[in-house]
């Protein structure tokens, strides 16, 4: 039997709470002043991340030495024991665990490397630790142990590998030179560049060193400097190209906005149009028109995924500044002499699809924040919305509306852009030619698509199912449903992944399909089962999950009601699991945004090709950047979640697997094949109509509909919010 040696923790070394080795599952038990615990060390990378790599020292038993006083054999023949001390003590800057230690430093230890089946013992008795101290931000609010300068000043030399090449192949005399200073400081510059593309700085991380000077000017405003980096020849020549491609009510929508954007009118513009009518399409037109003319346009979405679809284009939230948990007095986080308002100040015209999922503080929130970073010459506040910037929304009310949780109807109405004092100045623009489900289409087809369009649009709309509240029994066409069978959901699998097994190792094969159902619990159960189909060993990746300090939770027994395995057994939507589990092959979706210049946001799909200790590595399936491999780190993730009572954080990777998805995550993404299981019917406005509609052909549609005796069935629920339509 093998043992651990870790050595003495100095003041200035992070202090283990033990919270965190309950999180680790090393079963250790804390009884007065002693300490006991053991796992296994294919379970001890969870053990090991606490402390510093190089601290950690395997010992065999039959190669410790005489016993000098600093060890003893227990009884038990395959345990180690310490007779060194640690004691338990607290400072009264410290608002983390109320437990905490420090291991003491064994000498007559040997390396060894050991089996996967070794099991790692340690039994010690606490003592003394120094006072711990911690760290408070503006707000007085306990910061992490994280050691972000540590990190650099070890592997700067290894971040800077790709600009030494780089300035080696442009045969700059800098690059083959040994000026350690330069490279550090193009590294922290280029650093810098990336943080900034994705709303973040090297000034967020006080111990952090920064770009000289010289280099800092260099970085004035890059957000206005990239958005005005387009070539304007290309620019000119791809709006040419868009603009003869325009259907006539596209080029009239076109032409009105531009209209107000070149007579620098103050306009705002709501461009209704189901999906496949061209909206994405019309965007890039003015996108490349006003990118022509060296001015800023600026593209947002409401969701990760759609975001992709626009060129240039980042979430609302990101862009903006919007915060997570908004309200009707919220305000976007803009300092008035910050780049961001800069920005804003410089933007000839905002476009902003998928508005009708978003709730509508956000917009009212960027109205506000408009007001007070930009001067204007009108007195006036009634007519003089965003401050008189050219403002273009787009989307379907149809589709999925903003989430309240535990809201009514009327709540989730209410809470649509079609329900803020901003409305009543939106001009409503129609899209109504579907491009989607006619390209391609040969003469014998047309009908048969016209005919689902025509259903699709009436299923939206909540006019089929006879006179109804908005709740309605349809009836699904015969065609587009799994019949009964001895294994109906096995049918399902092989309408959406035929010969999955052959398949899976193929990126392309996962591209565009996906098995789509209303909740998360019923995708949970779909993705183990695909697991399990999928050939290979399987990776079990456990997440570390602690309590947040604060003023409602203190350290000691309030914080204990929140026990690590409490924390592990919450499921959250849009939140990673305490427990991954992955094989290569597998496909995931990002449940974070992480580089969204390079197409790693929140909804995009990837396949996994590498499973590691400490990082996985993934190529993208979806969107722009198909076929680019990525490193996906663990990150630390805070829910959101408002009905919630405490705030913890959840160290994990950002991903979830993805052979099936939540409707709601679907929505913004286009698929080719689509398999619908409703185990329980849609139970929110526009889930069906979002599901039904993510196909390209209704050729690559089939559903599965159990009743509640779980029998296979051809009618569901389909739920209207009809009042959402009465002002559009």
């Amino acid at each position: 039997m093998s043992h651990i040696k870790i050595v003495d923790m100095t003041n200035e070394s992070p202090v283990l709470p033990l919270s965190d080795l309950d999180l680790a599952k090393t079963n250790f038990k804390v009884k007065g002043n002693k300490i006991g615990g053991s796992c296994l060390s294919n379970f001890f990378y969870k053990f090991e991340r606490f402390i510093l790599p190089e601290a950690v020292l395997v010992i065999n038993k039959s190669l410790i030495g005489d016993n000098n006083g600093k060890w003893t054999v227990t009884p038990h023949k395959y345990k180690l024991g310490f007779n060194n001390e640690t004691e338990v003590v607290t400072d009264s800057n410290w608002n983390g665990s109320k437990y905490a230690f420090n291991f003491t430093s064994f000498d007559d230890i040997i390396k060894c490397k050991p089996s996967q089946t070794t099991s790692f013992d340690i039994i010690g008795v606490l003592r003394n630790c120094p006072p711990i101290k911690s760290k408070k931000n503006a707000n007085g609010e306990v910061t992490n142990r994280s050691r972000p300068d540590h990190v650099w000043d070890k592997t700067w030399k290894i971040f800077s590998d790709g600009i030494t090449f780089q300035l080696q192949l442009n045969q700059n005399p800098q690059g083959s030179s040994n000026n350690d200073d330069a490279l550090r400081n193009r590294t922290l510059f280029e650093i810098e560049k990336m943080l900034r593309r994705n709303g973040s700085s090297l000034h967020r991380f006080e111990s952090m060193p920064y770009p000289d000077e010289a280099s800092s000017l260099l970085l004035e405003n890059q957000m206005i400097s990239e958005e005005r980096l387009y070539d304007q020849e290309r620019m000119d020549q791809e709006y040419q190209s868009l603009f003869m491609k325009l259907t006539d009510e596209q080029r009239s929508i076109y032409n009105e906005i531009m209209s107000a954007v070149n007579n620098k009118k103050l306009c705002m513009f709501f461009v209704y149009g189901y999906d496949g009518t061209g909206k994405t399409f019309l965007w890039n037109t003015l996108s490349a028109s006003i990118r022509s003319k060296k001015q800023i346009v600026l593209n947002v979405a409401s969701s990760g995924i759609a975001s992709l679809l626009l060129p240039g284009g980042r979430t609302a939230h990101s862009r903006f500044r919007i915060p997570i948990n908004i309200n009707e007095n919220s305000l976007c986080t803009l300092n008035p002499n910050s780049d961001v308002a800069e920005l804003l100040k410089e933007t000839s015209l905002i476009i902003w699809d998928e508005a009708p999922m978003t709730n509508k503080h956000c917009f009212e929130a960027l109205d506000r924040s408009l007001n007070d970073i930009i001067k204007s010459n009108s007195s006036s506040r009634k007519d003089n919305f965003f401050r008189g910037k050219v403002v273009v929304f787009g989307g379907d009310f149809r589709q999925i509306l903003p989430v309240v949780p535990g809201g009514t109807d009327e709540d989730i109405v209410n809470s649509s852009l079609s329900s803020s004092y901003l409305w009543s100045k939106c001009k409503v623009l129609k899209l109504t030619k579907n491009m989607r489900l006619t390209i391609g289409a040969g003469s014998g087809d047309v009908d048969s698509i016209r005919t689902f369009a025509e259903w699709l649009l009436e299923l939206g709309e909540g006019k089929l199912g006879g006179e109804n509240d908005g709740h309605a029994i349809i009836d699904i066409p015969d065609d587009l449903l799994i019949k009964d069978s001895p294994n109906p959901f096995q049918d399902l699998i092989d309408f959406v992944y035929p010969s999955m097994i052959e398949n899976y190792k193929d990126p392309f094969y996962w591209k565009d399909r996906a098995i789509l159902a209303p909740t998360n619990e019923i995708v949970y159960d779909i993705n183990n089962l695909f697991i399990s189909m999928i050939p290979g060993e399987e990776r079990e990746y456990l997440s570390s999950d602690c309590i947040c300090q604060s003023e409602d939770i203190q350290e000691g027994a309030d914080a204990g009601i929140y026990s690590p395995d409490f924390l592990n057994g919450l499921q959250l939507s849009g939140f990673p699991s305490h427990r991954l589990v992955l094989k290569v092959g597998v496909p995931v979706m990002l449940l974070r945004n992480i580089d969204k210049k390079n197409g790693l946001c929140n909804g995009t799909r990837l396949q996994i090709v590498y499973l590691g200790k400490r990082v996985t590595e993934a190529e993208i399936i979806s969107g722009n950047n198909v076929g680019h491999r990525t490193f996906i780190p663990r990150i630390s993730m805070s829910p959101s979640d408002k009905n919630i009572p405490f705030k913890f954080k959840r160290r994990q990777y950002p991903i979830a697997v993805c052979f099936g998805m939540t409707v709601n995550k679907s929505q913004g993404q286009s698929l080719s094949i689509v398999g619908l299981y409703l185990k329980n019917p849609c139970f929110s406005h526009g889930q069906l109509y979002v599901a039904l509609s993510r196909v390209k052909s209704r050729d690559g549609l089939k559903l599965l509909i159990l009743d509640e005796e779980g029998n296979v069935t051809n009618k569901t629920l389909n739920v209207v919010y009809k009042s959402v339509f009465s002002n559009l």
